[in-house]
């Protein structure tokens, strides 16, 4: 969980989010599980 969390803001802040916004966490969340699934693709082959 705590390294889910920190995934979640690290991404938000990547993409221009203040980590004290309420809503970083949740679009640090969309993006890191985005990234996550895009790279186990391209990794794949399927891209």
């Amino acid at each position: 969980m705590k390294q889910t969390y920190q995934r979640a803001l690290k991404a938000a802040a990547e993409f221009g989010y203040q980590k004290e916004s309420p809503e970083a966490l949740i679009h640090g969340s969309v993006i890191s599980a985005f990234l996550t699934i895009a790279t186990s693709m391209s990794e794949q082959g399927c891209v």
